[in-house]
């Protein structure tokens, strides 16, 4: 799994993303950005690592997909109307597209975190931005607190489209 470390330095931050302890990537990235700009981070390009026998063995596969943020953007808005995909659905989705085994869920979920503030940070400049990141709930079927607006504007925004979420557990979740 993807691990970041960063060191910090002034004037700007340079962050260094590691499997086990091998770098993968160097991505130098200014103090503040905003979601947009985050959404191209160095430029980065989705690639497939082979995985050690230990990280093999945890996940259950032999090769890794480290997705670009834009990549998993692009995943996220072929998800139909009226439905919606889990993150592990969608982790096997980008892990096909690319022919590895998996995908890693921890580059995965900050990539749909990143595109639904990206899509609302535009949609508040008035920009068109039709992400639909809603459709996209955690593994459990629970709504994402982290998602821009809460798990309200997470509701909200999935019952405006027909689907069902259940107010039985402290978090909701769709039915």
């Amino acid at each position: 799994m993807a691990i970041t470390r960063i060191r910090r330095d002034y004037p700007r931050l340079y962050e260094k993303l590691y499997l086990g302890n091998h770098p993968i990537r160097y991505v130098t990235m200014a103090k503040t950005k905003s979601w947009r700009e985050k959404m191209r981070i160095g430029e980065m390009k989705s690639e497939v690592v082979p995985l050690d026998a230990a990280k093999s063995a945890r996940f259950k596969g032999s090769t890794m997909l480290l997705p670009s943020f834009e990549d998993v953007a692009i995943a996220v808005s072929v998800v139909p109307f009226g439905t919606t995909v889990t993150m592990r659905e969608l982790q096997r989705r980008l892990a096909e597209r690319y022919h590895a085994d998996v995908s890693c869920p921890f580059l995965t979920g900050i990539g749909v975190w990143v595109a639904a503030h990206a899509a609302e940070e535009a949609k508040a400049a008035g920009e068109v931005n039709d992400l639909p990141w809603w459709r996209i709930i955690k593994t459990d079927r629970s709504l994402n607190p982290k998602f821009p607006g809460g798990v309200e504007l997470h509701q909200k925004l999935l019952e405006s489209e027909g689907i069902s979420v259940s107010q039985k557990t402290s978090v909701p979740k769709v039915l």
